[in-house]
């Protein structure tokens, strides 16, 4: 890719949270793509990890709001593009099957959408790639009817499986698609009820920067006393923790010592607290709250076996491919996981993990005390887990498929 090429907009709500995302960006970039970085909200320092927190001075807010520009911007596309600002605001307030209070959302996005289309324009940026097919794709979408560029978007989990705002208008509207699973990708095209709309959804895996967690890098401490069973993820209904710490009670019921760590924080920590207490499980099973990567990496290297025990919650929310049981594969510890969305295309039950049906406490303990007892299959699940992150999760290859897809479907050039 030369240097007269135009560059492209990621589009994020927040930016740079997402550690996968942010990578991404970097990867692109170091690949020769100029990718200019927009997101809704603009995070504090503090909430952001240390290697990215120099990404967001060169990043564009839309909040806090610079309201005379904002102003500005929708007395201008009213004037001058009446037919196309009127129409826009139209077709994202009539779509069929909407809230009221979805109605509500897409009309705030709406505004949103022509202060960033201003922002656009006047960078020159032909083509719009937003993460999430929630909010950022809304504005895209947006951005996209006001000025004429094209836009993408790549699809993960919440935002396709419970929380829908117009998916399916955006699903024909989009260029092209990016999902991170086959499972995915089979969901969209039957939600969109199109079996043509495949031939645009573009199947590539959320990776890792697998030299950041490989085992010659993170040589392991001394084996852990008692054993460590590890999980790192926020604390939401679709982890599946419950059923995790249930598992722990069968273990300690069945004779065996060792403890659970479950790194992160979030809505559900109080169950859990209150889960733990009430099973007299407080001897087996730590919740510290959230910890930074070089932290989780120590924890990492600690770690007999890994596990996220993930299910589809009540609202239909579920997991993609946790990133974290790629770090830990990466890393070359035997992992255990459920058969939930994405998650056997990352984990193949019996030679790079073990898989248990979702919400089964008993089948969890039962796989979970096979890698306790057995240490060379453990070993050897360890290994072929770190080769298959190695093989098709390693986020400069994902770049490199990223970059082809965005070269093959926008012409830079124009």
């Amino acid at each position: 890719m030369n240097e007269t090429m135009h560059p492209i907009a990621y589009l994020m709500q927040g930016y740079p949270a997402l550690t996968t995302v942010y990578r991404e960006v970097q990867a692109l970039r170091a690949k020769g793509l100029a990718v200019k970085t927009f997101a809704t909200w603009r995070p504090t320092p503090e909430t952001v990890s240390e290697e990215a927190r120099g990404l967001i001075g060169e990043t564009f807010y839309l909040f806090p709001m610079h309201w005379p520009d904002f102003l500005k911007a929708h007395v201008r596309y009213l004037l001058t593009r009446p037919s196309a600002y009127l129409s826009t605001l139209a077709f994202v307030l009539t779509r069929p099957g909407q809230s009221l209070a979805k109605r509500r959302r897409t009309l705030c996005h709406f505004a949103e959408g022509v202060y960033l289309a201003a922002e656009i324009e006047r960078q020159g940026i032909p083509h719009i790639h937003a993460h999430f097919a929630l909010n950022a794709t809304t504005l895209a979408l947006v951005v996209a009817r006001l000025t004429g560029v094209s836009f993408s978007f790549t699809a993960h989990a919440n935002d396709i499986f419970a929380d829908q705002v117009i998916l399916k208008e955006k699903i024909k509207a989009a260029r092209f698609i990016v999902t991170i699973s086959e499972y995915n990708k089979r969901f969209l095209v039957e939600y969109s009820g199109d079996p043509e709309i495949a031939a645009k959804i573009h199947v590539i895996h959320s990776g890792i920067p697998i030299t950041d967690f490989s085992p010659e890098m993170h040589p392991d401490r001394t084996p852990a006393a008692p054993p460590l069973i590890l999980s790192v993820a926020r604390l939401v209904e679709k982890k599946g923790f419950p059923f995790l710490i249930r598992a722990c009670g069968h273990l300690r019921d069945r004779g065996y010592c060792a403890r659970c760590m479950v790194l992160g924080s979030g809505p559900q920590e109080k169950e859990l607290r209150r889960l733990i207490h009430d099973l007299g499980l407080e001897d087996w099973v730590e919740l510290p709250g959230w910890l930074d990567q070089t932290q989780v990496r120590a924890y990492l290297r600690e770690a007999t076996v890994f596990t996220v025990p993930c299910i589809v919650a009540d609202d239909g929310d579920r997991d993609g491919i946790p990133a974290s049981l790629m770090e830990a594969m990466a890393m070359a510890k035997p992992c255990v996981s459920t058969v939930v969305s994405g998650i056997p295309e990352l984990i193949e039950d019996g030679h790079s993990g073990l898989l248990v049906p979702e919400k089964d406490a008993v089948a969890l303990a039962d796989a979970l005390s096979q890698l306790l007892d057995d240490t060379e299959l453990a070993r050897r699940l360890g290994q072929a887990g770190q080769k298959k992150v190695s093989d098709q999760f390693n986020c400069e290859d994902i770049a490199a498929q990223l970059f082809r897809l965005f070269d093959t479907e926008i012409n830079f050039s124009a």
